[in-house]
């Protein structure tokens, strides 16, 4: 907690999580209200024509939008696009109040979604510099996962309260004052030493793209995982159609059910993260992606076979859990199925897909619901999506066999105050990548002056640390030695001797900082726990 405390102290870093808060829970608040008024202007074929807009071109956009960073200063980028889109959203509710061409109002909120994506990659580029030490920069990431989460629950809260009490076009300006928030958050934020990153090649991410695609076909043919993927998100772009209609038309909750209902499926999201955390192993990631998705099908079916308000609510609650242990589970199976340098390619796949399936499936919403009514749409969906998943279950089973298992050191790991506060998945995961090193009485396992390539856990004897010569105490079973040196870029600076027969395991360095910084509250924990050991005397030698 100290280190998320001291980083709302700086201000900068206030100011781009603040404005990350506000301009999500706005951007979101308009989306649903842009939603209702694209229905009641044009009906579902409107709101696919809404969905698809604000998608499919955010696949170009986002990413031009953060190159210009490599080129201008960041923080002018993420101005631009808060303004703009603030400017975008009181637009579309200046129009929609007088009555104006629906296409226009709908045009400007699609185009803010453009503008809207840029805004995490962004943060996430400049975060390194507007903070002074590793635990720092992980207790930021938390803050802006703990506003990513709040602005997911409060914008579509917010939107059903101002759509019961005024209407859509009010709902839409108080959403543009919300991002205007965002803007007068950021309005004087400064980047300051940032080194810019050459990106001559204009080729290179697009082929990266295809590689990183083929190789995801490959994992558990044929295709299993795009097509998995796409499916799910096809069905998520749908629903998003689908869920105006049915508060509208089916369940005559009205229009503020359009945000209560999609609040639900946040909150089930929130508890999703718990149990995915509870449940997941690093041996059964790909039987969770499977499950994940069926907690997304199943629910969709009964709700088409039982459609009332309560059907309602609970179903998109389970839709939510089951989108949650389902992207748990993928983003830490993808990680452990390839090797470090092919990882990213693959995760940028995912994302085109995501983005792919999103757009398409909200332009097929409408025709399904002509071809099947709402609810036979809403059921179509979860029965293909569960039987596609059904399919591929067997392949996805023989993959978590055949990925490498933990190995023995899981429970040392655990013991490191550093790896504690882990997911059980991702400590497995690292369980199955340590190295052992034995040393006999005197051995030194590192260095004072060295480089430091490795992170080593005391697994059975004792071992002296000293710096410059003096003795600053001894390390026991469950305690690791070497984090400075890997964290701060710098020579090691405390010399470890084995005292006697001394077993260690180690992780190499771009597997320890793979760990400790990636995301979510767990792996923040382990950061701030590191953040406590530099404070104190040992740590400070190490």
């Amino acid at each position: 907690m100290e280190a998320i405390r001291s980083v709302l102290r700086l201000a900068h870093c206030r100011r781009i999580e603040a404005g990350w808060l506000a301009s999500l829970a706005g951007e979101l608040a308009g989306t649903i209200a842009l939603l209702v008024y694209a229905y009641a202007e044009g009906g579902a074929g409107l709101v696919a024509v809404y969905g698809v807009a604000r998608t499919l071109p955010a696949m170009i956009v986002t990413p031009a939008i953060v190159g210009l960073t490599d080129r201008s200063a960041p923080e002018r980028v993420l101005r631009l696009t808060v303004v703009s889109r603030t400017a975008l959203l009181v637009a579309a509710g200046l129009v929609a109040l007088g009555g104006g061409p629906a296409l226009l109002v709908i045009g400007a909120g699609a185009i803010g979604s453009w503008l809207s994506g840029a805004y995490r990659p962004i943060q996430a580029s400049v975060l390194p510099w507007l903070v002074r030490t590793p635990a720092e920069l992980t207790a930021a990431n938390v803050v802006a996962a703990l506003g990513e989460n709040a602005g997911a629950l409060a914008g579509p809260v917010l939107a059903g309260a101002v759509l019961a009490l005024f209407g859509v076009p009010a709902a839409i300006l108080v959403a543009a004052g919300f991002v205007g928030v965002g803007v007068l958050a950021i309005a004087r934020l400064e980047v300051t030493g940032r080194v810019a990153v050459d990106h001559s090649d204009g080729a290179a991410p697009i082929a990266a793209m295809a590689a990183g695609a083929a190789d995801l076909a490959r994992l558990v043919p044929p295709g299993g995982v795009v097509a998995l993927v796409f499916a799910q998100t096809f069905v998520r772009g749908a629903l998003t159609v689908l869920t105006v209609v049915l508060a509208l038309d089916v369940l005559l909750l009205g229009e503020a059910a359009v945000g209560w209902l999609t609040a639900a499926t946040g909150l089930g999201g929130l508890v999703g993260s718990l149990v995915a955390g509870a449940v997941l192993t690093v041996d059964r990631l790909a039987r969770g992606f499977v499950a994940g998705l069926l907690l997304w099908a199943v629910p969709l079916v009964v709700l088409a076979l039982v459609p009332s308000p309560v059907t309602a609510y609970a179903a998109l609650i389970v839709v939510g859990v089951g989108n949650a242990v389902e992207d748990v589970a993928l983003f830490t199976l993808v990680p452990r199925a390839f090797r470090p340098r092919f990882v990213g390619r693959a995760l940028g796949a995912l994302e085109l897909t995501v983005f792919a399936g999103i757009g398409l499936g909200s332009l097929a919403a409408p025709a399904l619901v002509d071809l099947l009514g709402a609810l036979g749409a809403v059921g179509a969906l979860g029965a293909a999506l569960a039987m596609l998943a059904l399919a591929y279950a067997l392949r996805f089973v023989r993959l978590d066999a055949d990925l490498p298992r933990p190995g023995p050191y899981a429970a040392v790991l655990r013991e490191d105050p550093i790896f504690s506060a882990l997911p059980m998945a991702t400590i497995e995961l690292l369980a199955s990548r340590l190295t052992e090193h034995h040393f006999d009485a005197g051995d030194i396992v590192i260095r004072e002056g060295d480089a430091g390539d490795q992170y080593h856990i005391v697994v059975s004897g004792t071992a002296s640390v000293t710096v410059a010569g003096s003795d600053r105490g001894q390390l026991e079973r469950g305690q690791g030695f070497g984090e400075i040196a890997l964290l701060r870029n710098v020579p090691r600076t405390a010399s470890v001797t084995a005292d006697g027969r001394l077993q260690t395991v180690s992780l190499p360095r771009d597997e320890f900082l793979a760990a400790i910084g990636s995301s979510g509250a767990a792996t923040a924990a382990a950061e701030l726990t590191t953040s406590n050991l530099l404070a104190a005397d040992h740590g400070a030698g190490r």
